[in-house]
């Protein structure tokens, strides 16, 4: 089972293929999904299927946990 961890919350189950990446968070009872197109770095940011945020994602450093 994989899982995304965003502003120390862990996601529900996460679907990682080559081609998508796609999650869902629950902060303060509202479940907020994600979905990012690997090839073109495009993501949505969803509530209660409405689009919060749609565009280009940057790709960042990796960071570590000590």
């Amino acid at each position: 089972m994989q899982r995304v961890s965003l502003g120390g919350n862990d996601s529900l189950p996460a679907t990682v293929s080559s081609t998508q990446i796609s999650f869902a968070i629950n902060r303060s009872g509202s479940i907020f999904q994600y979905q990012i197109d690997r090839s073109s770095g495009f993501g949505t940011i969803a509530v209660k299927d409405q689009v919060l945020y749609s565009g280009t994602c940057k790709i960042g450093e990796p960071t570590h946990a000590a």
